[in-house]
């Protein structure tokens, strides 16, 4: 029998800690191993129905020597992470939650778990099937963004940013079977 190697040795836990615009709090993602779920929570304060969606976007964050609206540009944090090429100009692609996980864009938390319009804090824990902190599809090393709504063409598309740098530590909470 061949004994098969793992290349975890324990859970991921990235948390992008938003503090910008006047936006408190975080949003964490924690994964036990690359064959668990991801455990979301959603903590944010102050959002004084300003925005509506949240994503995973490809890059990180610029550094912050870069001008705000430069770090905030989209060439630079690129579209929502979507490695499996979800086409969300299809008139199947789902608009809100309620489909399975790989109908959407690996990064679009809004439509799988809901939107952050219309709140002044959320405080939301969600569990989700395709939002891996493991392996090549994983969202370690990007971006998450919170949007303002689309009211019109001059308004600013990012209203806060964070990256997803580096192992944090954390509390992984024990797998019922």
């Amino acid at each position: 029998m061949q004994r098969i190697q793992n290349d975890w040795k324990e859970s991921q836990c990235m948390i992008a800690v938003m503090n910008m615009n006047g936006i408190q709090g975080h949003i964490s993602f924690v994964q036990a191993s690359p064959f668990d779920l991801t455990e979301l929570r959603v903590n944010l304060t102050n959002l004084r129905s300003r925005v509506a969606g949240y994503h995973v976007h490809h890059f990180p964050v610029p550094p912050l020597g870069a001008s705000e609206s430069s770090r905030c540009a989209n060439d630079n944090l690129g579209g929502h992470w979507n490695p499996f090429g979800a086409n969300v100009s299809s008139p199947t692609y789902p608009t809100g939650p309620g489909s399975t996980h790989d109908m959407y864009e690996i990064g679009d938390l809004s439509s799988k778990h809901g939107s952050l319009a219309g709140q002044n804090a959320v405080e939301m824990n969600f569990t989700d099937h395709s939002l891996p902190l493991f392996g090549n599809n994983s969202i370690v090393g990007r971006s998450v963004v919170i949007h303002l709504p689309d009211v019109s063409n001059d308004a600013k598309p990012f209203f806060s940013i964070s990256s997803l740098w580096g192992r944090q530590p954390c509390v992984v909470s024990a797998r019922t079977q």
